[in-house]
């Protein structure tokens, strides 16, 4: 797990309070108290926060779901659109939840309009250097203003000056369906001490000192922590450019661009089986992140898509 810092998140739809709550693989933290429920409609804040009292989080997300029209099963036939409904935290009890298939339901409700909104911005990008790619191959210059463009998306992505071809190799999306299997492996599903107090998703790691969560049973010797976000939409961010950028996954951006080259549709089997240095269990990890995919049928979110922004999505 390769630390990248997190970049600056947008502002987000419907957010919970900061969750510190149960989790997973000994990951403990306490937690207290109600939630905040802010209201915010097509990516703006409403004015004025209610409180529920002693309402479980998990009852208020899944209202909030269900008012908005978040059918899993027609959004997987693609009879729906994915709402535009963004959580700033999991719910705080989420691991209390006696029902496995309704702590699923909510994981997947809670991340995927997170991981298509980080794809949504990823592709405007890309779109961009494909028309400027095309339009220089013809003879045509690029403006004072694209020119500023170009060189941002270099420094974001690490690559030199305004080489349009390895920037396109890295200004790609990340498959719905690997990122919701990594994020369900490294949260516990929502459930664990990283994601819930320190809204981490994806388990990113740091080696500087105080940047994020000690892990309780590091090992002696050790100095990583896992880096903490403000809000979940920023891990995500942080994972698919953690991605499209590490030298870690440079397989990955290899795999997927000769998929790009030859016009094919992205094989995430193959997107998959590169992601060996993702974890120290190396090619276990794979396996179950296959397995992830599989058995939860995530496949069909590859094809799915966030709801038009014109939309109110509460």
């Amino acid at each position: 797990m390769f630390q990248k810092l997190p970049l600056a998140g947008a502002v987000v739809a419907l957010g919970l309070s900061i969750a510190v709550g149960p989790s997973t693989a000994g990951e403990k933290a306490a937690g207290d108290g109600t939630a905040e429920i802010t209201r915010i409609t097509a990516g703006e804040v409403v004015v004025g926060a209610r409180r529920h009292g002693h309402v479980p989080e998990s009852r208020l997300a899944a209202a909030r779901f269900r008012s908005s029209g978040f059918d899993l099963a027609r959004v997987r036939a693609r009879e729906l659109p994915v709402p535009r409904i963004y959580l700033d935290a999991f719910p705080r009890d989420l691991a209390r939840l006696r029902s496995v298939k309704a702590r699923k339901r909510l994981f997947i409700q809670t991340v995927l309009p997170l991981i298509l909104s980080a794809n949504e911005e990823v592709a405007i990008d890309r779109r961009f250097l494909l028309e400027l790619r095309d339009r220089r191959r013809g003879g045509g210059a690029m403006s004072p203003a694209e020119r500023r463009r170009v060189a941002l998306l270099a420094e974001a992505y690490e690559t030199e000056g305004d080489d349009l071809a390895a920037l396109l190799r890295r200004v790609d999306i990340v498959p719905p369906s690997l990122a919701l299997a990594q994020a369900a492996e490294e949260s516990g599903w929502g459930t664990s001490r990283f994601a819930q107090q320190g809204k981490a998703v994806f388990g990113q790691r740091t080696w500087r000192r105080g940047r994020g969560m000690v892990p309780l049973r590091r090992e002696s010797g050790k100095r990583h922590e896992v880096v903490t976000f403000n809000r979940l939409r920023a891990s995500v961010v942080a994972y698919v450019r953690n991605l499209n950028s590490h030298p870690a996954y440079r397989a990955f951006r290899r795999v997927r661009g000769a998929a790009r080259d030859r016009g094919a549709s992205l094989s995430v089997a193959d997107l998959v089986a590169t992601m060996t240095r993702y974890s120290e269990r190396g090619p276990d990890y794979i396996r179950t992140i296959l397995a992830i995919i599989r058995v939860n049928r995530f496949a069909a979110f590859d094809r799915v898509r966030l709801a038009p922004k014109s939309s109110v999505g509460i």
